[in-house]
């Protein structure tokens, strides 16, 4: 439904398509995980909610990506390069280097949030929409 809704969504909004992609169309997708990682961590079992983090980014990085690109190839616009990619790349920076420290602090959680609001609040600006 969200697929098919998004054109009008999209159009409604005055967003542009990646916008849409990279971060309503995410964030609700997402909205499902965060139900099934924070439990495990609310109860001692931070683990499996980083298993299913990992597990999910690797699934939508590989499998999906990986679907559509047989599916579809399809080109990555300037934009995507310019803007999306590098904040993409800081993330999986900080995630990585925190997780190999053995612990993900309440400042890293705090960083990756106020990455998140960068990365929406950039999208917004021109040339990066």
């Amino acid at each position: 439904m969200l697929v098919t809704g998004s054109p009008r969504i999209i159009a409604q909004l005055g967003i542009s398509e990646t916008f849409y992609g990279m971060t309503i169309l995410a964030r609700l997708v997402s909205a499902e995980e965060i139900a099934r990682e924070l439990p495990a961590a609310l109860r001692g079992r931070p683990e499996i909610s980083y298993g299913n983090v990992v597990g999910s980014i690797l699934a939508f990085f590989c499998f999906n990506a990986g679907v559509v690109a047989l599916v579809r190839p399809l080109a990555v616009p300037p934009e995507v390069r310019r803007f999306y990619l590098p904040v993409c790349f800081v993330v999986v920076a900080i995630t990585t280097t925190a997780m190999l420290a053995r612990k993900v602090p309440r400042s890293t959680g705090a960083t990756l949030l106020l990455v998140y609001l960068f990365f929406v609040a950039g999208s917004k600006l021109p040339g990066t929409r």
